[in-house]
């Protein structure tokens, strides 16, 4: 699903520092820090922080200004995974991807959000990509990891080819669902998510977007949380990571 987007200058983006948020620090916050600074010296209204950039919400529209995190984003080799360990998996990390096979991989993004006042919340962002053919199939999970509750307004995986144009061509957007994560009950899996066949000789990757409402909060706009590009080479090879 696409998102309004506005340009934002660099200039802009480094005014006055701002104090960090010592009240509400954890490690999603510690790592995704050089953003949410960003966020407080700009004085954002709202703001969400992920692996690729801060987006900002003010009265003009909605704005995304890269901004590399603190600690990289990883690629890792880790087969045979027996269990679900999303929760404990790349938490000191901005985002983590592991390929389990040739045809599976799996990417973990922290989000943190928040206002002038400071951080609010994170959460965690979680897509498992299954290469069928030449067809991506999805699974997406949410994590609360602190702050008020959510409702997702609504989740999308969004596929895309890869060009020079960023993000790339749309080979589908697919919905995930509207979920509500709390204390109660913080995680949220999707079903099965079946993409379109990938006609065109070259690389993809999907895409998280999302809009949620923190309780006693106004929405928010999270920006792409990307998996690596998958490679499908020729017409009717298998989509394989590389």
């Amino acid at each position: 699903m696409a998102l309004a987007a506005m340009a934002l200058s660099t200039t802009q983006a480094l005014a006055q520092p701002a104090d960090p948020d010592a009240g509400k620090i954890d490690q999603t916050s510690q790592v995704l820090r050089p953003c949410i600074d960003t966020a407080l010296r700009i004085d954002a209204p709202n703001w969400v922080c992920t692996p690729s950039g801060l987006t900002i919400q003010n009265t003009s529209g909605v704005g995304f200004v890269p901004i590399a995190p603190t600690v990289a984003p990883s690629t890792e080799r880790t087969p045979g995974i027996t269990q679900d360990d999303h929760d404990n998996w790349c938490e000191t990390g901005s985002a983590c991807h592991r390929i389990v096979s040739n045809y599976t991989q799996e990417t973990k993004g922290n989000v943190a959000y928040g206002n002038q006042d400071g951080l609010i919340g994170t959460y965690d962002v979680i897509l498992r990509t299954d290469l069928v053919g030449r067809q991506a199939q999805w699974r997406q999970s949410l994590i609360l990891d602190t702050g008020p509750a959510i409702q997702f307004n609504e989740v999308w995986v969004n596929c895309w080819e890869e060009t020079t144009m960023t993000p790339g061509i749309n080979c589908g957007n697919h919905y995930a669902g509207a979920p509500v994560v709390n204390g109660v009950s913080p995680y949220f899996n999707s079903q099965l998510l079946f993409g379109n066949r990938l006609n065109n000789s070259d690389e993809y990757y999907g895409a998280v977007t999302a809009r949620f409402t923190p309780s006693g909060y106004s929405q928010y706009v999270m920006g792409m949380v990307e998996t690596p590009r998958f490679n499908c080479y020729g017409s009717t090879d298998n989509c394989y990571f590389p």
